[in-house]
């Protein structure tokens, strides 16, 4: 279990069983909502084809969704967040040439400046499609609050989870 792949399933596994059974069910305050789901895309190899990538999000989002009965919202945020991270894969120039170079993208690989807008675009599109989905309109004073401090949050957790995922 020690390869890249037994890795990424038990991480897939995880954060899933967390999301569908443990936070959906924990109210936050303010209406935050907690989706550490989006952390397996966030963490998914640079690497490898991109249509894989965007399967794995439609999965994790649609075994988010099964466990939650939110009919397609994650699905939906989860594929978008996985093509999100294919462009900036794609289009950034230390990543998108030297695809098995880096693996696993973490903190301590990708610099700080790096990790840090990379994890600030994958995080906030989830967040955006899950919320204007879920409300029909996201330029709602409300809604907007939500999703960033929703996305916040998440952010927060990108980066505690470094020291865990990484390894």
């Amino acid at each position: 279990m020690r390869t890249l792949l037994g890795k990424n399933i038990v991480r897939f596994i995880f954060l899933v069983l967390l999301q569908g059974l443990v936070l959906a069910h924990i109210p936050l305050p303010l209406h935050l909502q907690l989706f550490v789901s989006v952390l397996f895309i966030l963490f998914m190899p640079f690497g490898k084809r991109a249509w894989i990538g965007l399967l794995f999000g439609f999965l994790s989002g649609l075994c988010v969704d099964t466990l939650t009965g939110t009919w397609g919202l994650h699905a939906a945020s989860a594929t978008a967040a996985a093509f999100v991270r294919e462009l900036y894969v794609r289009f950034s120039e230390r990543y998108g040439h030297s695809e098995s170079e880096f693996g696993t993208p973490p903190l301590s690989r990708m610099g700080l400046p790096d990790f840090s807008a990379y994890a600030a675009l994958v995080i906030l599109s989830y967040h955006a499609v899950f919320f204007a989905l879920d409300a029909f309109r996201i330029w709602d004073l409300t809604t907007f609050g939500i999703m960033l401090g929703s996305s916040m949050l998440c952010y927060f957790c990108a980066f505690l989870s470094q020291k865990w995922f990484t390894r």
